[in-house]
């Protein structure tokens, strides 16, 4: 359960946006939406999403009164609701929307246990649980921030693979903020079609192939046909994308 969603809501009724009246779930508890209006985007933010202020109360309570001790009050951005109906479903324990808080740290707690072990041994891939060759390509990070005090970490670089080291990266970054990321870059990349791209990051890119924060394709060469690239003179980072990090000891 790598994110909580209430019993009963249904998630092909999820909304971006729930409307007022709606009846969402959020921090295990149900809220009903009192109001919505926009927020004016702040520097740095992508144009994806829409941001606005939120409006809630406990869904138990009136809904006629203006103002209530209880609501809550918050900005919005790229948020993905639960959506309840009018019955839904409560731990009898705690008063939680099921599946509760205790029941979820149980299944965490267990699963955090049973992930750890794959940690654990050098040399195996912790996605696949196969050993990595040296005529495979890999990635390894020294550091391993699964089982504390384990060995290096190895992720083979293959498909079925790849996502397993995209998300260790994702933990160990927590850890070592400051260390620059293989599959990760903050900034914005255009591939063209004579196979270079530009990124904003410029130098700071990791490559091509890196999860960015937006991705686009050059209009000059994909209309009225791709494949006829030109990038301008004033052009950065044209750099020939590669296979990201291959194993040094290939």
């Amino acid at each position: 359960m790598r994110t909580w969603w209430p019993d009963g809501a249904k998630r092909g009724a999820a909304k971006d946006r729930p409307d007022v009246g709606d009846i969402i779930g959020h921090d295990f508890k149900p809220w009903r939406v009192m109001e919505i209006r926009d927020s004016p985007l702040r520097d740095g933010e992508s144009t994806w999403h829409k941001p606005y202020m939120l409006h809630l109360r406990p869904a138990h309570l009136d809904t006629w009164r203006t103002a209530m001790d209880e609501d809550i009050h918050g900005r919005v951005v790229g948020m993905r609701w639960p959506i309840l109906g009018e019955h839904y479903p409560v731990c009898v324990k705690c008063g939680d929307l099921t599946p509760c808080r205790e029941i979820v740290a149980t299944e965490t707690a267990a699963r955090s246990a049973e992930n750890a072990t794959r940690f654990e041994t050098a040399g195996v891939c912790p996605e696949c649980e196969e050993v990595v060759t040296h005529r495979q390509q890999s990635v390894t990070w020294q550091e391993n921030v699964v089982a504390i005090l384990g060995p290096p970490v190895t992720f083979h670089l293959r498909s079925k693979c790849f996502w397993g080291a995209y998300e260790y990266e994702q933990k160990w970054s927590r850890e070592y903020p400051d260390r620059p990321l293989r599959f990760h870059c903050g900034g914005d990349v255009v591939n063209h079609g004579d196979g270079t791209y530009e990124c904003t990051r410029e130098g700071d890119c990791p490559g091509p192939t890196a999860r960015h924060r937006s991705m686009s394709v050059c209009r000059d060469c994909c209309n009225p046909r791709p494949r006829d690239c030109h990038p301008g003179p004033n052009s950065t980072n044209r750099i020939q994308p590669q296979l990201l990090h291959p194993q040094e000891g290939k």
